[in-house]
């Protein structure tokens, strides 16, 4: 037992110096810590010394600044903006005639293709009309259009019955009474 009594007043003794080490280490700590507070407070003071400066500094360069810079122009940079004044004027009135001019000519362009759009229309819908009265007055004259060739291919057939009725006179008797005859039909 008495050895748990040593064993435990150890344990007991060795934590005691474990707790004083550790709070030797808190002790040095904090006055580090501390320290670095102080230096910290110093460096804070120190700038804040030195914004209040640059202040005052900005503040009187501000002052020093004049509010109204005037300027005066000699008589020829006055003359010369005369000048350019006038010019300016010129150009103006030119730029909005020539624009007033482009407007103009758009709209003759416009009404122009317009205009030319209705008489192309006319012209075609004309020409249809003639072309159909026309063919209606043929058709009522009992006429008919024929293709050319059909026409002289019609004039070759009658020049050759000719010949053929020239060359063969009974037959042609023949055939003109049968021609008669079919066409009285």
């Amino acid at each position: 037992m008495n050895t748990e009594n040593y064993s435990s007043q150890d344990a007991g003794i060795e934590l005691l110096h474990r707790v004083i080490e550790s709070n030797k280490a808190v002790e040095i700590s904090g006055k580090a810590i501390f320290h670095m507070y102080c230096d910290i407070k110093e460096d804070v003071k120190k700038i804040q010394a030195l914004a209040h400066e640059e202040n005052l500094k900005r503040q009187e360069l501000l002052k020093s600044i004049p509010n109204n810079i005037i300027a005066e122009l000699s008589p020829d940079v006055i003359k010369h903006l005369e000048k350019f004044h006038q010019k300016s004027d010129t150009v103006k009135y030119w730029f909005f005639g020539i624009l007033a001019i482009l407007l103009v000519a758009f709209f003759i362009l416009s009404a122009t293709v317009y205009l030319g759009k209705i008489w192309y229309r006319e012209s075609i819908r004309t020409k249809t009309e003639v072309r159909e009265e026309i063919l209606k007055e043929i058709k009522n004259e009992n006429k008919a259009i024929y293709e050319t060739e059909q026409v002289k291919q019609l004039e070759h057939n009658t020049t050759l019955m000719n010949k053929w009725m020239q060359k063969n006179p009974k037959d042609a008797e023949k055939f003109l009474k049968f021609k008669e005859g079919y066409e009285s039909r």
